[in-house]
């Protein structure tokens, strides 16, 4: 297996047009964490922990430049503004080529404006319901 450099992995966010991703423009840094519940099944006759798994999360955490007329983060601006605020779906792509594609819940968009240093935003969303490979 290849090591992959961080730059080829890219988040898109379905526009309004239904079936069309945009890229979200100047991104810098993504972190995509899949998490799995831990139930305690032990009991009284161990002294060893016992356990099933629990339910699966998954979230997507974004750093990119901010970008003002970037369509995508007009997208999301407007989906999470609405009340209450809209679910999105996402793709994530690898060397140019969609791989995986998941409906979220934004829960939190954020913007830092920095004296003399790069403007950034901060997205981060809920996956719902699992990813899916893209066909």
């Amino acid at each position: 297996m290849a090591k992959r450099s961080g730059t080829t992995v890219l988040i898109g966010v379905e526009s309004a047009t239904p079936g069309t991703f945009v890229t979200l423009a100047g991104q810098r840094d993504v972190t995509l964490d899949r998490t799995g519940d831990f139930i305690d099944a032990s009991s009284k006759d161990s002294n060893d922990e016992e356990g099933l798994a629990g339910r699966r999360s998954s979230t997507i955490s974004l750093d990119a430049a901010y970008i003002d007329t970037d369509a995508s983060w007009a997208r999301l601006k407007t989906l999470y503004e609405t009340d209450p605020p809209a679910p999105c779906k996402v793709r994530k792509s690898e060397d140019g080529t969609d791989v995986l594609e998941a409906d979220a819940v934004i829960t939190s968009l954020g913007e830092r404006h920095p004296d003399n240093d790069l403007s950034t935003v901060s997205i981060e969303l809920r996956v719902s319901g699992g990813w899916t490979v893209v066909p």
